[in-house]
């Protein structure tokens, strides 16, 4: 393989691809990223097996060929390069189990792997439907930030993608508050789509979109693999679906309120702000006293002291309330708002929690009571 690529193109590649690079693989080759030279491209690869990225560049290509290389050796050495082109240079069947890079005049060799490198899937035959790379960027801001991280549940680290007659229900949850986003937009072709994506495949796919600058990307189901392909001009991201079921989302939201509150949001996150300094050793909880006219926050942290804050309500209806949250649980939402005023609906000290902008109805956010300490 010997090849010539433009630096700023193959720099922008690498940074993409180190996005997925697996850090801990259960096997050496996995940590490697597989290089392709055919046909005017080089291909960069990397996997571990439940997803993968290939993304491809232009190149100036003297000889085909493909390798494995130590992924991290690659991507640091390609980070120092100032050069406006990179040179690659491996011989396949040579005793030297290194490839040579060349940038100005820097000279690299780079550890090759003698492992087979896993064949990627690929999308032949399979229809997508086309999304410009906002609405990724939108879906991920409104709702991934309510995925767990608790791999023992593996359904709830992942994005519910359910397709009924008049667009997709877009959920997410980690079992403690739910976002639910009810688009009008069809991102899958499947008239019975119903699939959990992880949450992670699709926060990474934005942000290697982003630095492809990448216009539209395209999501492809393959219900007999059980994966997704998220394809875009340059990159093709693949994961596997994960195989669980969903929990019964519909069940637990509420469809009536015995009190109702509307509260200016900037305000309401300048006090959870405050609080959060004197709670964030303990158990991040905010306390908020519903009353008539104002809401009352306290927070209260052994050894680091304590808050208390006040807010006017701009609209309330029904009985007054004492209710605890986790101040990130609030937060996390909040900031994916730019209303001036969010609604809250409450049932109880412990009942399920909607808050939603008032004037929005494709968007809604359940949030969990945390019991007060004693």
């Amino acid at each position: 393989m010997k090849l010539m690529v433009v630096q700023k193109q193959l720099g922008l590649a690498v940074k993409a691809i180190n996005k997925c690079l697996n850090r801990r693989p259960h096997l050496p080759v996995l940590s490697g990223i597989h290089l392709i030279a055919r046909d005017g491209q080089l291909v960069l690869m990397t996997t571990d097996l439940t997803a993968g990225l290939r993304i491809k560049i232009e190149a100036e290509i003297t000889e085909d060929g493909e390798v494995t290389v130590s992924g991290k050796n690659f991507v640091e050495a390609v980070g120092f390069f100032d050069g406006e082109k990179t040179e690659m240079d491996f011989v396949a069947g040579s005793e030297d189990k290194e490839m040579m890079m060349k940038n100005g005049r820097d000279k690299v060799k780079i550890p090759v792997m003698n492992d087979d490198f896993p064949a990627f899937a690929m999308t032949e035959g399979l229809n997508g439907v086309k999304k410009e790379v906002s609405f990724w960027k939108e879906l991920v801001a409104r709702v991934a930030f309510a995925a767990s991280n608790d791999q023992s549940r593996p359904a709830l680290t992942g994005i519910l993608l359910k397709k009924d007659s008049e667009g997709t229900h877009i959920v997410c949850t980690d079992g403690f508050r739910l976002a639910i986003w009810q688009t009008k937009e069809q991102v899958s072709d499947n008239e019975e789509l119903n699939i959990i994506v992880s949450a992670k495949a699709i926060t990474d796919v934005v942000a290697i979109a982003e630095i492809l600058e990448e216009k539209a990307v395209s999501l492809i189901h393959d219900e007999v693999g059980e994966q997704i392909w998220l394809e875009g001009e340059r990159m093709t991201y693949f994961s596997k679906l994960i195989n669980a079921t969903y929990p019964p989302f519909e069940k637990i939201v509420p469809l009536d309120f015995s009190t109702e509150v509307s509260l200016n949001r900037e305000e309401w996150l300048k006090n959870l702000s405050k609080a959060s300094v004197f709670t964030k050793v303990d158990s991040n909880t905010v306390k908020m006293n519903i009353g008539d006219e104002v809401v009352e926050f306290s927070a209260v942290s052994l050894g680091d002291g304590s808050f208390q804050g006040q807010q006017e309500i701009a609209k309330k209806s029904g009985e007054n309330l004492e209710i605890s949250f986790n101040i990130k649980y609030l937060q996390d939402f909040l900031n994916t708002q730019e209303c001036e005023t969010i609604w809250l609906g409450c049932n109880g000290p412990l009942s399920p929690v909607m808050i939603k902008d008032p004037a929005q109805t494709e968007m809604i956010y359940i949030a969990m009571p945390f019991k007060p300490k004693n």
